[in-house]
């Protein structure tokens, strides 16, 4: 039963934010504290778009790790955690579900970019007995701020512009579900901080910054 919720879009964003209690504040976090690095900053638009994307992951991975909700790269694996990877890239995993996140590419899950990730990406929405699940948590930056996107793939090409998914559900600001906040946590008001619209990518840039590695 907890894969079918997991790959169910009904009832997946509820089974994220009992896994992960806390994530999406964190996430909210990170993004002020990315925007704040970068006031007063003379760069040009993109240079500063492209370094928001490497502070914001950066301040996640250290906000995480300051919540005690990041395994230490010298802990074994569990079946409920969250690790980062090359350049603060995450990946979070509950018991056979894996979640890898990424950046938006156009609004969508972008082409998986490597063999490895065509076989991990490609799986049918149903099965009688499923024994794991993979999905995509996208963030992106809009005028709304900071958003996730809960993404379930069912097949992905190497060269493809994007990869095809059986649903995507978006999971709500912390600010508009309490049950998102985890003990202990303070709401940011990232418009407050900066406004981080001036961060999101255009189409022409979206490609150097989406394709993160592993």
């Amino acid at each position: 039963m907890i894969i079918h919720d997991w790959m169910n879009p009904d009832t997946v964003v509820g089974q994220f934010i009992a896994a992960f209690p806390g994530f999406r504040d964190a996430v909210e976090t990170a993004a002020a504290k990315a925007a704040k690095q970068l006031d007063g900053s003379h760069a040009s638009t993109k240079r500063k778009r492209q370094a928001f994307a490497d502070f914001f992951r950066f301040f996640l991975v250290d906000e995480l790790t300051r919540r005690g909700l990041l395994a230490d790269e010298d802990d074994e694996p569990s079946a409920v955690e969250i690790r980062a990877g090359n350049r603060n890239s995450l990946v979070l995993t509950y018991n056979s579900v894996s979640i890898r996140s990424l950046r938006a590419k156009d609004n969508a899950v972008p082409s998986a970019g490597s063999r490895k990730r065509v076989k991990e990406w490609t799986q049918p929405l149903f099965e009688s007995t499923p024994t794991s699940v993979r999905l995509v948590l996208l963030w992106e930056i809009t005028e709304k701020g900071i958003e996730l996107e809960l993404n379930c793939p069912k097949a992905a090409g190497e060269k493809t512009k994007h990869s095809p998914v059986h649903w995507s559900v978006p999971i709500p600001h912390s600010a508009e579900v309490p049950a998102l906040i985890g003990a202990g946590a303070t709401v940011v008001d990232i418009a407050s901080a900066q406004d981080l619209d001036e961060y999101a990518l255009p189409k022409q840039d979206v490609k150097e910054e989406s394709n993160e590695p592993s």
